[in-house]
């Protein structure tokens, strides 16, 4: 039933707009839209999705060519430079500094420019509806800036203002995607058309492809290994509020900030106290999950010395990255974390390697979802699952060590061998070719 309502309100939004025809690539993305009156959109994509190259076909042509952050026009003049903060434009004789101000959700809601007066630093303001269509935009100079919503690129041709997110278009008039969640099977309860659990204001879907609370941690986490600072580190409950990028910090304190900026709140907050570990699990969001379960953002604590519950909680983490064999057991994890003697730091434990610093953890480590997103499970009843029996949970001491983590689905086992290769790659050929030789190719 979700699919049919979603299917008609998306073929009545198409016929709005006067698209007689849509046609879709091997990858679901859109490669041909054509209007009523024959106009005609042309989208070019490399195998990976990426965008490369738009064409407009309408009363003259035009186009435009994209390649990592540099828009050229039809004619190969190099047009926009993307940056972190904005985006470097061409006007009629030089190239012009154009900057961002964006709200928590990543909307651009001003461009500005220095300029001598104040009338002419402002380019743009644009205000939004929750889910993204435009209520009102004040353009002030010519050149309207097309990355809007979420800092995605409004497609306007032909008026059809859809946004391009990479694996998805997505219609802001409608709070809708216009193809299946390509992950649709892990929120069976929620509609495939989605965007941002239905809850625009808190969740936000980066790509297209997953929706943003453990996205969003792991983007904070990364901001406190870059800052690495060591020190008078916050400890356990006492710091479940303090730290910010920038600041010493433990690892509960990393993690609980993480959480909080994804808008969870504090999972190291009171009253459990003592042990800022033990105060995670405490919390009611926290779900034990099998290794066949674990994505990056879930947490992952271990310990040789301390256990709460029969849990060990001397140290937690969050996972960036999960890599498997071919056969997909787990034979790694990138994580993020805060070490005594060093602060926030990326590390790699290699499940295979007698002399990783936490091989001897191993057999110790649990894993634990701690947002409100679905994972595998179809999770009918959000309120019973996401606080289901603590008790239950805190009593089992899980020993989810690599040789539990054995079925997969060959869709998982195929992503989570390019997940492992493009690792190895990063880390050299010699290391390249080892692994590959250890998997038999």
């Amino acid at each position: 039933m979700v699919r049919d309502v979603a299917y008609i309100v998306l073929t009545e939004s198409i016929n709005f707009f006067n698209v007689n025809e849509e046609r879709y690539n091997f990858l679901n993305l859109p490669d041909t839209i054509v209007n009523s009156t024959g106009d005609t959109v042309i989208y070019y994509y490399d195998a990976m999705g990426t965008k490369l190259r738009q064409i407009v076909i309408d009363s003259d042509t035009t186009g435009r060519y994209y390649f990592n952050g540099f828009e050229y026009d039809d004619t190969l003049v190099l047009d926009i430079i993307h940056n972190e903060e904005g985006y470097v434009s061409r006007s009629t004789e030089d190239y012009r500094y154009n900057y961002y101000l964006r709200d928590h959700l990543g909307n651009i809601r001003v461009v500005f420019t220095p300029a001598p007066t104040r009338a002419e630093k402002l380019i743009q303001a644009t205000d939004y509806y929750p889910f993204g269509m435009k209520f009102r935009t004040q353009v002030n100079v010519s050149g309207e800036n097309n990355y809007l919503f979420n800092g995605k690129e409004l497609q306007d041709e032909m008026g059809i203002d859809w946004y391009d997110y990479g694996a998805r278009m997505y219609d802001a008039a409608i709070g809708r995607w216009h193809i299946l969640d390509p992950a649709a099977e892990k929120a069976v309860s929620l509609s495939p058309y989605r965007y941002g659990m239905n809850n625009p204001i808190r969740f936000i879907d980066p790509n297209g492809d997953t929706e943003y609370e453990r996205n969003k941690a792991l983007e904070y986490a990364r901001m406190f290994v870059a800052t690495n600072t060591t020190g008078a580190n916050c400890y356990g409950y006492a710091g479940y509020h303090c730290g910010s990028p920038g600041n010493a910090i433990d690892c509960s304190g990393l993690v609980s900030q993480a959480a909080h900026y994804a808008g969870v709140g504090y999972l190291n907050n009171p009253p459990e106290q003592g042990n800022g570990v033990a105060n995670i699990l405490n919390q009611a969001t926290i779900n034990s999950l099998d290794p066949t379960e674990i994505v990056p953002g879930n947490i992952v604590t271990m310990s040789n010395r301390v256990t709460w519950n029969g849990i060990p909680v001397g140290h937690v983490a969050l996972i960036e990255m999960v890599t498997k064999d071919k056969e997909g057991n787990i034979i790694g994890l990138t994580i993020l974390h805060s070490k005594s003697s060093e602060g926030p730091v990326r590390q790699y434990v290699d499940f295979t390697n007698p002399n990783d610093e936490y091989y001897d953890l191993i057999s110790t480590f649990n894993y634990w979802s701690w947002d409100h997103q679905e994972d595998v499970a179809d999770h009918t009843d959000s309120n019973n699952d996401s606080r289901n029996s603590n008790s239950n949970r805190k009593n089992s001491s899980q020993s989810n060590s690599n040789s539990n983590t054995t079925n997969n689905s060959s869709s998982n086992n195929t992503s989570s061998f390019w997940t492992t290769f493009l690792y190895y790659w990063n880390q050299g050929t010699e290391a390249l070719q080892n692994w590959l030789d250890s998997q038999g190719y």
